[in-house]
């Protein structure tokens, strides 16, 4: 509710609005004013508001979100994300096979997922 009007104004201004530069000569002053938004300071739960990301729920990552999964324990009556330990370096004491039945009973052998891109 609080960006609303903020939203408004940066899609009108992405669009392209007519402008008007009094220092140019008669005839062509008018112009069209294109604006971006470079980076936004939010906290977390802001990702769903500002970005449309998900930030609760199965799929909680904004980075890797296509490739991370949570799942959901009914005993502990919560969401629950197994797949941190990719972003530990390699032979890091918690990817080895001796510490497996600590977490998921997996071996993580994967990689940190690269940045996502979002695109409309």
């Amino acid at each position: 509710m609080y960006l609303q009007p903020l939203v408004e104004e940066l899609q009108s201004l992405w669009h392209g609005v007519l402008g008007y530069d009094v220092f140019k000569p008669m005839g062509s002053r008018n112009f069209i004013l294109i604006g971006i938004l470079l980076w936004t300071i939010h906290d977390f739960p802001s990702y769903n508001i500002v970005a449309r990301m998900a930030h609760q729920g199965y799929v909680a990552c904004p980075i890797c979100e296509p490739n991370f999964k949570g799942e959901h324990y009914v005993e502990l009556g919560k969401h629950t994300y197994n797949q941190i330990r990719r972003w530990l370096i390699e032979g890091h004491p918690y990817r080895l096979a001796r510490m497996k039945d600590h977490f998921d009973g997996q071996i993580e052998t994967r990689n940190k997922p690269r940045n996502v891109i979002v695109e409309e």
